[in-house]
């Protein structure tokens, strides 16, 4: 009985290692800055991420430990924040909440205003009202072939 608690602890602390090791270490870099994009025959400025909109993906696995380093380029502060992120003693996540499918090809939808959509907020928190319906809806940043001037983007 008394050599017992002598390899217990030994046992323990290799079980406990190898439950550290598996995850592996990413580092991500985002230069957050202003580039002109042409939609709809308008020209505004947008925020974008390493010369992109949308921003870039990042794939990591449960364990894997990640470091993201963020330059604000920009007019003006920004938040960032995450989507299908599992957080620990948190039950909100925007993740699918079902099995991961085989495959994916990732959609992203959004509004394009011509106006100026800083200005748009501004207007519709100063009186009370909704914000008005957006010019046009995008898939993956762009309105599509049904639209006047659909594609351009300068920098």
């Amino acid at each position: 009985m008394g050599m017992f608690p002598c390899f217990m602890g030994p046992l323990l602390l290799s079980v406990a290692l190898l439950c550290i090791v598996n995850g592996h270490v990413h580092f991500y870099d985002f230069v957050l800055r202003e580039a002109n994009f042409t939609r709809l025959g308008s020209t505004k400025s947008m925020l974008v991420v390493n010369d992109s909109f949308p921003g870039p993906t990042i794939r990591v696995q449960k364990g894997d430990t990640v470091y993201v380093n963020v330059q604000n380029q920009g007019d003006y502060g920004v938040t960032i924040h995450w989507h299908g992120v599992h957080q620990p003693r948190n039950p909100w996540s925007d993740g699918f909440p079902f099995p991961e499918p085989d495959g994916e090809d990732i959609i992203i939808l959004g509004s394009w205003y011509t106006d100026d959509v800083n200005e748009v907020v501004a207007e519709a928190l100063e009186d009370g009202s909704l914000t008005p319906v957006s010019d046009c809806y995008t898939i993956n940043g762009q309105p599509g072939d049904f639209f006047a001037y659909s594609n351009g983007v300068s920098k």
